[in-house]
């Protein structure tokens, strides 16, 4: 069990609500909303979840590429004077890192 599935169990614990065999955000939104209770915990999870510079988003970043959910997109232009190589963030295509110009030339 992970510690995100251990702290939503704890939601459901804590509202008397039974988890199904899935225990995810999606499965809790709706065993609260249908219960009719709301979970101040829960918001903020949302709420974390959704900021982009949030600890949670960056840990979520860091899962989804290091499990392979998200690709690394690179981007290789071969120029004619030296080759260009760029990585872009998954999710925002934002350049992360660019070659340096002294990089020696590989055929």
């Amino acid at each position: 069990m992970r510690a995100k599935d251990a702290f939503l169990l704890e939601i459901y614990r804590g509202k008397g609500l039974a988890p199904g065999a899935i225990v995810n955000e999606q499965n809790l939104a709706k065993d609260l909303k249908k219960a009719g209770v709301a979970s101040k915990a829960f918001i903020e999870l949302q709420i974390l979840r959704n900021q982009t510079n949030s600890w949670l988003r960056h840990a979520i970043d860091l899962r989804n590429q290091g499990t392979h959910r998200h690709r690394t997109p690179r981007i290789y232009n071969r120029g004619i004077v030296m080759p260009n190589v760029r990585i872009r963030h998954p999710t925002d295509a934002a350049i992360d890192w660019e070659a340096p110009d002294d990089l020696p030339d590989v055929d």
